[in-house]
């Protein structure tokens, strides 16, 4: 899957809202959001900068995403990890994000409030 396929399978409910049809996602700026060169775009972030996108996204991961992946909750694991080891992110947010993470019922949730954390 190439990197624009992937952000499109991830930011669907994005690009499938009509306020956004005039939005894409050029190959170069994709690249550099992926190596984190760049932050995405604002109004990605904007639109998942509110709670019920973050559901959204959530199910989105869930519906999209997992079926990809042959281990998600190492993944998921691997994901918790970086987050905790991460000495740019104050404890506050840490601890704001991580009860999110220790039901596994919530930690779809939790990557949607991380990946909106990140932008």
């Amino acid at each position: 899957m190439s990197q624009p396929d992937f952000l499109y399978e991830l930011f669907e409910d994005f690009m499938d809202d009509p306020v956004n049809q005039d939005f894409s996602m050029d190959n170069g700026l994709v690249c550099r959001w992926m190596t984190g060169q760049a932050k995405i775009s604002p109004k990605i972030s904007a639109y998942y900068s509110k709670p019920s996108n973050q559901e959204k996204l959530a199910h989105t991961i869930y519906q999209n995403l997992l079926p990809l992946m042959s281990d998600c909750n190492m993944a998921i694991q691997d994901i918790y990890t970086l987050f905790i080891q991460d000495d740019s992110i104050s404890d506050a947010k840490k601890k704001n994000l991580t009860p999110l993470y220790k039901p596994a019922s919530s930690r779809l949730l939790f990557l949607a409030k991380l990946i909106s954390f990140y932008q």
